[in-house]
Parts: structure tokens; C-alpha cells; sequence
């Protein structure tokens, strides 16, 4: 596999040589300014002639501050890069270079799926974040729909299951930033989120027939799809989808799905030949199919059954056609009639593979017809002789893509560009067949666009999927000695603590709201502290020691010499009176004369400091340990000395202050604490998932004070009564889902909040009620 690295570069050369050596690439792409040229071409000569196993290319970017236009020209050269190669492995470097070129190459390198890597000061949240807003001046566009494209939030819109554990008939579940699931023990309220690790475990792993899964450890158990199936009947299939909100895809996708407001992917899974597999998968726009597709091949590939020509996704490919002819201005009949028996031809033709999840994309059956490998297509050199470059520019503009930033490349060039064969002479000479095999070409091309695009955004949300499970385990008492990750490094809390113990910031949040009187109200602390081996401690001591005794002795001597002819008698004094000092019936402390000279002569304090820091920067196998100290009496104590509260909420902490656009799950997180507790987690809750963090939480949950206070911030909110510092909510922020057990199977429903937070309608069969009756009775 070729190893490609693409660099923004100007005046600062040091990170090149950097990038280089930890890739060792087969080839190095150099963007940068006129003005640098010369530089980077005796660095090309170096490169060259030192590495016989590396090529490079520069490519002077005629513009590099403006971000439009650097954007462009690296975002042409990636997919050029993509569709004329197989097998390379990409690594995007913005370490160097203007802003405007370091966040186009940032930009250009997420929009084609290629991996980002800086080996210099500037953090690419140092770009984003204070570059970004100086450039406003010169952005053709909002510098915030670029923050939205990193962020993406609000990407899945609801998730469909059906035939899944508790869940006969195909159930809708909502999905906001914060979701609440609630309903009776067993009702099927963690069936929902274990739908999510087993997509999870799927993407990362391929394997569908699960019993534990990447990220549920040992509180999430599947039992294989002989045990998630419903009923464990193994004839049925597994129904499992997302609805998904099209304005929060890649731009490459953006344009393509504007028709439509919502996008639906579904899979079903189910035993073939033995394997558990993808058996279906289909995609909607706005409730009505576009493509659907079944297993053929003893379940090892997917042929489309049916492609509807009618929905607006395709029909815009047909309209397209018609932007192409100088003087039609619609299709006539017999067009159409040709363009819907040529898609009926292709449909059949269309297949994909299901490596792990959903389809990375289409192929065609009859490669020699439509397509040479992967992403590749060819069009026949004779069915463009009727097709003239006005024509071609015509179809380019009409798929064009306008990216965040404007100013895509030319949609010629990507087309016959770059391994695609130029616009030739003597064609056919039959305008209608030419126009249909144009078709063909990018409807081939743009459903494998929308494939891919689709599997690779939620594989890339889903990858940003974390869980905490029901019970969140004790780390050893000394967690800095036994940081191993196990099984249940995820679900068990242990990475938080591992979090804890190498971010500041968010140790520093912790910390607040475990001494913060309107929180836990504890005396305890999170600090670090340093751990030596007694055996260092023996080898570094000594030197130590015998340095600071002789610095002392050398003192003393000088301070001695000033007595002159009289100290021979002071020194009798003061043995007199450590001799007296010495007697058994005395208690034994410093004599305060010797202390004083001894504060004159040496600053212990320093001392100390000093032995400290040495100590800890030469021992070679120093560890550094996380434990909480009693503020009351600065006591080191372990969180194993404390209550099982504490262990339980800091994973849940850790998990709202240090995680970014993130799906968060949990089960319980109202475990072992009290309820006024609870009802500050659910303001820890609302201030990571709307504050700037992006977060979504799925939290499974018995705790009516969590929704009490999420209740009391939407009031709030409405009578613009909210305390400083609290975010406003609304009912679009929130959905709470109850879980009922009917006959042998479960329903999901949603129990809308309007915007005074209050239940739209009674919760089913009384819950939460209890309380009233207990009083009331």
C-alpha cells in the first residue's frame, strides 16, 4: 500500500522533516506560495536523493490566503489522488503554512475521508478557534457553518428496531441531545441502547452474530443473534435503521441531498447458509424509497431489487440530462422512455458487499459495460461525440457541488480528468443512446457517492459513540500502579479515571463539583502525587545527603570563624546544653539556638524542593497516582476509603466535561446517589449536551429528579426566569420515552414536554406515581 503524505508548508521547514521520518512515505505532495518555491524544491532534492523509495510533487498554490481558493485546488488534488489510485494511504499535515492553506487542507482532507496529523504548536484548536474568526474578512462564507461542519451534531434523528430483544413490531425512538428512557424493570429500556453497541462492535469488528461487543464490557452481554433476535426465533430478521438529517452530511453530499429533509437507512439481519448477515438495505428520502437491495449468493452480496426513477434523488440526475442538450428544453417521450428501460437494465447490474455494517459503496455486475474497478467509471469514447464541452459543463454545473467554502473544482475536470477519457470525435451518432449511457454513467457514479457517503459518516458518528454501564467499577487503590485496560475499560469507568489522571481541566471541573456546596458537598479532592521505588529512593539519597552535609559543615566553619578568640567557650556552652538535653527524663526536641543558627545557615524549604524535584525527574520508575485528599485535615485518602457514590458519578463527570460531539450512553447514571444529587447531574447533563461540547445522551433511568430538573430548566426557560450561568432548554432539546411492556412484547412512546416543561399526557399505567399513592393511601 502507497504511503502519501500532503503538506501545507511556508516558512517554517521543521515539521517536513518530522512528518517524513514517523511515515516513511512512497510520496510527498508540497502545497505552498510562490515566494517559497525555490525552498521547497532544494528540500525536494534533498528528499529524492536521500530516499530512493520516495518521489515528490509541488504544487504552487496561486493564492494561499484565501481559504476558497486553497480549499479547491487541494480538495482536486485529493480526489484526483483517490480516483486514479487504488490502495493509498493518505495522512493530511497542517502544521505548516498560512491559515487559509492549513484549514483547506484540514477541510479538504475530512471531506475525502483522509486521516490529519501536526507535528508542530499549532493545534488544530488553536485553527479553529482563534484563526478562524480573524479570517471572517475574507470568507465568502459564515465562519460558523465551518465549526458546524466539524461538529455535525444533531445527525441521527431517530433510530428504528424491530425484531431486537424486546422489540416485536418495528418501534421509532427518537433521538435528541438529551433522550430519557424510562419504564418498568425488564420492560426492554437497555434493549434500545444495546442496539448501539452491537452497530458499534459491528463497524469496528464486521461481526453481527455478537455475545460482548468492543465497548459493553461486562455489563452488556448479547448472547449472539441466536439471543438479540426476538423470541431467539432464528428465522426472523432483524430490523434495524436510522434516520438521519441531510443537511448534517460531508458537503461531497450536501448539494446531492438537498430535495429531500430527512434520509433513512435501513438494514435487516438475519441467518443465511448458517452466517449471521445483512440480509436487506435500502435507503429513503422523506418516507419514500430510493433503492432497495437483497442478499444474493448465499448472503455474501447484495443485488438491487428495486431503484424508483421517480424519487427526486434520481429524477435530479434526469433533469440534469436535460441541462446538457443546447436546445431541448424537456425530454420528450420517447427520451424518457429510453432513459426508464435504461435504468431498468442497470438496476439488476447494481451489487454491494456488506463488510461490516452497511454497504461501502455499489459495483456493477458487467464491469466491461459500466465501470473498471472500485470508484473508477469510464464512459465509451463514442457516446460523447454528440455531447460538446458546453454540454459537459452544462451536467458538471448541475452536479456541482458548493461546498461550505464555495469554489469546488471544476466538475469538468472531474469528470474526463485524471484517467477518465476526453471528449472525442465520430460518435455514435445516436444522440438519444449517447445521452443514456451519460446516464448511466452518473447514476452508477452518484448512487456509489451516496452509498459510501452514507456508511461512512454514521461509522464515523457511531465510532464517537461511548457507554457507561449500570455498575461503574472501583480502579485498584492505586490506580497509578495498575493501569491496565481490561475488558471493562469502557463500560467500567476506567478510562475516566485514567482521564482524570492526565487532564487537568477536567480534573479542575471535578473537583468543583465535588466541593461545591450546591453539588456533592464532600471535603475531598482529586491531586496527583508522586510514587518512587524504595530502591531509587536508596540509590539517589545518599549523594544527596553528603552534598547537603557538606554544604553545611562549610558553613558552619565560616559562621564559626567569626567568633574569633571566643569559640572554644561557646562550643562548651552549647555541648553543656545538649548533654543536658540528652538525659533520659528529657523530651527530646531541637535546642532553639542550634535551630536558629541552622535556619541561618541553610533553607531546609529549598532543600527539600530541590531533593523533590530531583528525585522525581531521576527516578526511572516514577509513577504518578491519582488520590483524594481530605481538605479538613489534608489526609491522602483512596476512593476506596470514601463512599461508592463518588466512584459512581466521576465516570459520568468525566464523561460530560472531557468528550466533544459525542454520543453518550448510560445506564443509571442516578446510581447511589441521593436526589438532590440527581438533580444536579441532570444540569451537568444540559450544560454538556447544549453548552459548547455538542454531546448526545441516551440515558436509560429510574430517576424522576432528573426529569424534575430538566422540567424545571424548560419553565424556566419559558418565563425567562433561568439562574446565570444555566442554559435555556426547550422541547426540541429533550425526548423522554417510556418503554411499556404489552402482551409478550414492548412499544416504545414518547411522552412529549411543551414548553413550560410540562407532560403533554399522563404517563402510562401511573408511573412515577407511587409516591402519591404511598401518602394519599
Amino acid at each position: 500500500m502507497a504511503n502519501v503524505i500532503l503538506l501545507t508548508t511556508s516558512s517554517n521547514l521543521v515539521h517536513i522533516q518530522t512528518a517524513i521520518n514517523r511515515r516513511q512515505p512512497n510520496h510527498v505532495f508540497f502545497f505552498t506560495s510562490d515566494e517559497y518555491i525555490d525552498r521547497i524544491q532544494d528540500i525536494q532534492a534533498n528528499i529524492e536523493a536521500s530516499r530512493k523509495n520516495c518521489t515528490t510533487t509541488l504544487i504552487p498554490l496561486e493564492q494561499p490566503d484565501d481559504l476558497n481558493a486553497c480549499y479547491a485546488e487541494i480538495s482536486e488534488q485529493i480526489q484526483q489522488l483517490q480516483e486514479t489510485q487504488q490502495d493509498l494511504e493518505l495522512y493530511a499535515d497542517y502544521s505548516g503554512g498560512t491559515p487559509s492553506m492549513t484549514l483547506g487542507l484540514a477541510l479538504a482532507a475530512i471531506e475525502h475521508d483522509v486521516a490529519l496529523q501536526a507535528y508542530s504548536a499549532r493545534a488544530w484548536e488553536t485553527i479553529l478557534h482563534n484563526q478562524v474568526p480573524q479570517l471572517q474578512k475574507r470568507l465568502k462564507t459564515d465562519t460558523q457553518a465551518i465549526q458546524k461542519f466539524f461538529e455535525s451534531p444533531g445527525l441521527v434523528k431517530s433510530l428504528t428496531l424491530g425484531n431486537f430483544k424486546a422489540f416485536a413490531n418495528t418501534q421509532r425512538i427518537p433521538i435528541r441531545p438529551i433522550t430519557l428512557i424510562y419504564g418498568p424493570n425488564s420492560s426492554g429500556k437497555s434493549s434500545i441502547i444495546h442496539s448501539l453497541l452491537l452497530a458499534r462492535h459491528a463497524f469496528e469488528t464486521g461481526e453481527l452474530d455478537a455475545y460482548t461487543t468492543t465497548i459493553g464490557g461486562d455489563a452488556v452481554d448479547l448472547g449472539g443473534f441466536g439471543q438479540y433476535v426476538y423470541k431467539r426465533d432464528r428465522r426472523k430478521l432483524v430490523e434495524w435503521g436510522l434516520e438521519l438529517d441531510p443537511k448534517q452530511f460531508p458537503t461531497r453530499l450536501n448539494e446531492f441531498l438537498k430535495p429531500i429533509k430527512t434520509l433513512t437507512v435501513s438494514i435487516t439481519i438475519g441467518l443465511d447458509a448458517g452466517q449471521v448477515r445483512v440480509q436487506s438495505f435500502s435507503i429513503e428520502g422523506d418516507r419514500e424509497e430510493i433503492i432497495y437491495m437483497s442478499a444474493r449468493q448465499g448472503g455474501e452480496i447484495l443485488r438491487c431489487d428495486r431503484l424508483n426513477y421517480d424519487h427526486p434523488i434520481i429524477a435530479q440526475i434526469i433533469d440534469a440530462i436535460v441541462a446538457t442538450q443546447t436546445t431541448a428544453t424537456e425530454l420528450t417521450e420517447a427520451d424518457r422512455e429510453a432513459i426508464e428501460s435504461a435504468i431498468n437494465e442497470l438496476a439488476p447490474e447494481i451489487t454491494a458487499q456488506v463488510l461490516n455494517w452497511l454497504p461501502p459503496g455499489i459495483e456493477i455486475a458487467d464491469d466491461d459495460k459500466y465501470t473498471t474497478q472500485k470508484r473508477r467509471w469510464k464512459i465509451p469514447k463514442a457516446a460523447l461525440a454528440s455531447i460538446t464541452a458546453a454540454d459537459t459543463a452544462a451536467l458538471g454545473r448541475a452536479f456541482g457541488r458548493e461546498g461550505i467554502v464555495g469554489g469546488l473544482a471544476d466538475s469538468t475536470a472531474a469528470l474526463f480528468g485524471a484517467g477518465m477519457l476526453p471528449i472525442g470525435s465520430g460518435g455514435s451518432g445516436d444522440r438519444q443512446q449517447d445521452l443514456v449511457t451519460i446516464l448511466q454513467f452518473w447514476l452508477v457514479r452518484r448512487l456509489h457517492d451516496l452509498i459510501l457517503g452514507i456508511s461512512q459518516t454514521v461509522e464515523s458518528d457511531f465510532k464517537r459513540l461511548r457507554y457507561l454501564g449500570p455498575f461503574r467499577s472501583y480502579p485498584p487503590r492505586h490506580f497509578g500502579a495498575a493501569r491496565q485496560q481490561d475488558s471493562n475499560w469502557e463500560a467500567g469507568g476506567g478510562a475516566a479515571w485514567q482521564t482524570l489522571l492526565t487532564n487537568t481541566k477536567v480534573r479542575e471541573k471535578v473537583n468543583f463539583w465535588l466541593s461545591n456546596p450546591e453539588r456533592m458537598k464532600t471535603p475531598y479532592q482529586l491531586v496527583l502525587r508522586d510514587f518512587i521505588p524504595g530502591s531509587d529512593l536508596a540509590t539517589e539519597m545518599l549523594p544527596l545527603l553528603n552534598e547537603a552535609f557538606q554544604k553545611l559543615a562549610v558553613k558552619l566553619i565560616a559562621h564559626a570563624s567569626g567568633f574569633g578568640a571566643e569559640i572554644q567557650s561557646e562550643i562548651e556552652r552549647l555541648m553543656g546544653d545538649i548533654e543536658s538535653l540528652s538525659a533520659p527524663d528529657r523530651p527530646a526536641h531541637t535546642l532553639p539556638e542550634i535551630e536558629e543558627l541552622i535556619s541561618i545557615l541553610l533553607d531546609t524549604e529549598d532543600v527539600s524542593d530541590e531533593w523533590v524535584k530531583h528525585l522525581a525527574t531521576s527516578s526511572s520508575e516514577r509513577t504518578v497516582d491519582l488520590v483524594l485528599v481530605d481538605q479538613r485535615s489534608q489526609t491522602p485518602v483512596s476512593h476506596r476509603d470514601v463512599g461508592i457514590g463518588v466512584s459512581q458519578v466521576l465516570p459520568i463527570l468525566v464523561s460530560c466535561y472531557a468528550l466533544e460531539n459525542s454520543k453518550v450512553a448510560v445506564e443509571q447514571p442516578e446510581l447511589h446517589l441521593h436526589p438532590r444529587l440527581q438533580s444536579e447531574l441532570a444540569d451537568v447533563f444540559i450544560e454538556s449536551a447544549l453548552g459548547g461540547q455538542k454531546n448526545t445522551f441516551i440515558l436509560e433511568t429510574h430517576s424522576e429528579h432528573l426529569l424534575l430538573r430538566i422540567m424545571r430548566r424548560m419553565r424556566e426557560t419559558y418565563n425567562k426566569t433561568l439562574p446565570e450561568g444555566c442554559l435555556p432548554v426547550t422541547p426540541d432539546d429533550i425526548c423522554v420515552l417510556y418503554v411499556d411492556p404489552v402482551g409478550p412484547s414492548s412499544i416504545v412512546q414518547e411522552m412529549p414536554l411543551n414548553k413550560r416543561g410540562e407532560l403533554v399526557k399522563a404517563w402510562p399505567g401511573g408511573f412515577f406515581e407511587e409516591g402519591l399513592e404511598e401518602v394519599f393511601a
